[in-house]
């Protein structure tokens, strides 16, 4: 559930057939955080990059009349992956992080170390990215790694601390499934053929676009508070009783989710030595989303984009 990394999302779109060519685009201010403007010109370019990606990994070409609610998903998930882009740029010159050319020249090397040079100038020319784009996005994302291991940083005391305040809780776990389907209006008639009666795995099977539980009843695991899971989904999942079903459709960015508890299970490796590397994973996640959340508070952010 988290977004390619560089080099995976650059060898996709390897395969991408050539783009059509569209009218320049008007260079005024599209975005705006804590003062500093991102252009329409650079808003469009990775609007463009995401599109392309969205269509080579879901083999479809996507229409603007038709497919308008999924064009505007990918326009507000590049409005928001660059307003985070800029805030941890940012953040990162704040605390006078830094990244080297040289280490840019490492990432590009090893991405093109596996391709001849007439394959890289294609996917340029395909994706209408140029090589300053590439080395911005290297950029972006080592900033962004430095910056996540300088505020990630945990100790092995809070590692331990956290166990054993949590050992009840991590010794057990709630099997969670769910329908994900793409609209709320399909989510509230699942629903409704739950409240008559029908089978959640049945209709798991039938309606749900998840392709790695549809199959096993809408089963996902045995949860509890270090689910890696995203913040809306795990809050309902982890409120359900032994039996219960979410009343409403819960909305994330993958669609709308049924969920439903099955029963208490105890979890097999539950030690300390079990358990550190996940905890500490854990608990530096927890250390980002909340430095996230905070610099987005109190960030002033505009959004310009013409609606």
């Amino acid at each position: 559930m988290s977004k390619p990394r560089l080099l995976v999302v650059l060898v996709v779109l390897l395969f991408v057939a050539a783009c059509s060519k569209t009218a320049p685009p008007v260079d005024k201010t599209t975005i705006e955080v804590n003062g500093y403007g991102v252009s329409q010109s650079e808003y469009n370019k990775m609007l463009k990059f995401r599109t392309v990606l969205y269509e080579t990994q879901n083999a479809v070409k996507l229409d603007q009349n038709k497919d308008a609610t999924t064009l505007t998903k990918l326009q507000d998930a590049v409005y928001e992956q660059m307003v985070t882009d800029v805030l941890i740029k940012q953040e990162a010159d704040r605390r006078g992080i830094l990244v080297e050319e040289k280490d840019i020249d490492s990432t590009l090397a090893a991405m093109k170390a596996g391709m001849p040079a007439e394959t890289y100038q294609d996917m340029l020319s395909r994706t209408g990215l140029s090589e300053a784009d590439i080395r911005n996005m290297a950029k972006t994302e080592i900033m962004t790694q430095k910056l996540y291991q300088t505020v990630g940083q945990v100790s092995d005391n809070e590692t331990k601390n956290f166990y054993n305040e949590h050992q009840g809780e991590l010794k057990q776990g709630i099997e969670i499934y769910h329908i994900l389907v793409a609209t709320e209006a399909e989510a509230r008639q699942v629903l409704e053929q739950i409240k008559n009666g029908q089978d959640f795995g049945r209709l798991a099977a039938q309606y749900s676009t998840d392709p790695g539980s549809k199959d096993k009843g809408g089963y996902l695991e045995a949860a509890n508070l270090m689910s890696n899971w995203v913040p809306e989904f795990k809050t309902a999942a982890m409120k359900l009783k032994p039996g219960e079903t979410t009343t409403q459709p819960v909305k994330s960015d993958y669609g709308f989710h049924i969920i439903k508890a099955g029963k208490v299970v105890p979890i097999e490796k539950s030690s300390y030595a079990d358990l550190e590397p996940q905890i500490k994973e854990y608990l530096q996640n927890q250390k980002i989303s909340q430095m996230l959340e905070t610099i987005r508070k109190q960030a002033v952010i505009n959004d310009l984009r013409t609606k």
